[in-house]
């Protein structure tokens, strides 16, 4: 995701990059146990500063989640459902007087997210998507949240306003879908010193295929 590219370089080297991996690893054992999820992450947002610069930290859990089983873990990123800033997808489709002007008392946590998917999961279905779901529901969270950003003004954050409008390229950044570059294997992750990272293909299609078996 881009919140996380921003921001994660200063802990991708030394000390730091070691420290992440452990706490990663914490997150992410024993994933069938999804009604300890909401405390697995907390006690991984927790191994960072609490502040503005570290709420990627957040998404990046729900991430590794999701894209490690997104059967148990449906999206839980702070584009979703952000209680504390009152903003995400679920504002955009909740029902009631005065949303706009009101504080929705909902947790941000597992159950939540997966009501969610369970609601829009249901209403594709109605509407003759079998198929993929998961996926699916994944693109039409994006495409909800990507026009909220388009109806606050997203002209005044596209870097080039001459260019034609593409109505996917909000949704493919809330997917992380933009992060690696067509045609090769750099990425938009970018170091300290600006360089972007590179993975070996062949080591993605390894893991691929491990989480597959798995």
């Amino acid at each position: 995701m881009g919140t996380v590219r921003r921001r994660i370089a200063t802990h991708l080297h030394g000390e730091k990059f070691i420290a992440m991996k452990k706490h990663l690893a914490e997150l992410l054992v024993d994933m069938k146990a999804t009604n300890l999820v909401d405390q697995r992450m907390a006690k991984f947002c927790q191994n960072f500063p609490e502040d503005n610069k570290h709420r990627w930290v957040r998404d990046l859990a729900a991430e590794m989640l999701h894209n490690i089983d997104p059967q148990r873990y449906p999206l839980m990123s702070r584009w979703m459902w952000d209680r504390k800033a009152n903003t995400g997808v679920i504002r955009e489709l909740w029902h009631g007087e005065d949303v706009d002007g009101s504080t929705i008392e909902l947790a941000d946590g597992h159950t939540s997210f997966v009501a969610l998917r369970a609601d829009i999961g249901g209403w594709l279905s109605e509407n003759g998507i079998y198929n993929d779901t998961i996926y699916y529901v994944d693109l039409l969270c994006a495409q909800i949240y990507a026009n909220y950003i388009c109806a606050q003004g997203g002209t005044y954050l596209r870097a080039d306003f001459a260019s034609p409008h593409d109505p996917m390229q909000y949704s493919r950044r809330l997917l992380g879908l933009d992060g690696i570059k067509q045609g090769s294997s750099r990425t938009r992750l970018k170091a300290e010193d600006g360089s972007s990272f590179a993975f070996d293909i062949n080591l993605l299609e390894d893991m691929e295929e491990t989480n597959g078996n798995s």
